[in-house]
């Protein structure tokens, strides 16, 4: 199942706060670190041809790269199955853009454009890099086009590292990456990320986290309809995120107490609680958190842990 609005995850990308967190801690790019981020601006779509403006899960930024412009191309690719001609589709999408912004001035050349495909499938990135390897070299391959594109996988990434980068795109990558029941036990390290955040960011989150939350817990609570009213206001989406949380505990969903109920047994009840506590422990989180999110003290969660 799908769990979130496409529209809504294309408009956290449309934030040059997002974009900035994104090429920052996902481009492992020297110029990503230099881009003039305060000069950033969105490139409408009545810019581009018409057959590229109906394409609503693409979004374009014009930024400053030494003096001099440059093109961000992010393409958020939804799909669950790899397009394996993904060279061959950036190509023409940058070759409209170009066509789009009509011939440089004398003496001028054309802007670089930075090609970015943002993936969330759970399937491995499979797809060539390189134009050229989708084409035949039977001839010199001076003649052959090049074209590069870079594939960020939110998938690749383990949830310590994306805690630890501590900002909203890393944590956009941590409630996907997630299973719901370690998404309701990661709430307070979500929330010490987001109140140093952006408030208008934050505020852009929220509204995305309010409708995947929602498709999460009805997945997990079937037939009953949530409405978490997550507000932009960060003490408003602590309160809702804990009444998301506590909502979770009380249906019996969190895996040790799901694990337990249904098997009758003490010690799978506690093979669940360790098992859960090895992975907060491994997200970084202290055990202090951990312990009290399992409703036990710091000795039995380390008498815990240590079990074989």
């Amino acid at each position: 199942m799908k769990r979130r609005s496409d529209t809504r995850y294309t408009e956290l990308f449309s934030h040059p706060f997002f974009v900035r967190r994104l090429l920052e801690s996902f481009v492992d790019e020297a110029f990503a670190k230099e881009l003039d981020y305060g000069a950033m601006e969105p490139v409408k779509t009545k810019f581009v041809t018409e057959a590229y403006a109906k394409r609503e899960s693409d979004v374009i930024w014009k930024v400053r790269f030494r003096g001099r412009d440059l093109y961000l191309f992010i393409l958020i690719e939804f799909q669950s199955s790899v397009d394996q001609r993904m060279p061959l589709r950036l190509f023409r999408y940058i070759a409209e853009l170009y066509e789009s912004l009509g011939r440089p001035a004398k003496g001028s050349r054309y802007p670089a454009v930075f090609p970015l495909v943002l993936y969330n499938g759970r399937a491995k990135w499979t797809a060539k890099r390189e134009l050229t390897e989708l084409i035949d070299a039977s001839i010199p391959v001076a003649y052959i086009p090049r074209f590069r594109y870079y594939v960020i996988e939110e998938r690749s990434f383990s949830p310590a590292t994306l805690i630890g980068m501590r900002n909203l795109a890393a944590l956009l990558f941590l409630a996907e990456t997630l299973e719901p029941e370690e998404l309701a036990l990661s709430i307070d390290s979500f929330l010490d990320i987001v109140k140093a955040e952006d408030a208008e960011a934050v505020g852009l989150f929220s509204r995305w986290l309010n409708d995947y939350l929602r498709q999460v817990a009805a997945e997990m609570i079937p037939g009953e309809p949530i409405d978490l009213r997550i507000e932009e206001d960060r003490s408003m989406l602590a309160e809702n995120f804990r009444i998301w949380r506590n909502k979770v505990y009380a249906e019996g969903r969190l895996e040790g107490k799901l694990e337990g109920r249904l098997e009758g047994e003490k010690d799978a009840y506690q093979k669940a609680n360790r098992k859960t506590a090895y992975k907060l422990l491994a997200m970084g989180m202290s055990p202090e958190s951990v312990a009290n999110i399992l409703e036990i003290s710091i000795a039995e969660l380390k008498a815990l842990v240590e079990q074989e």
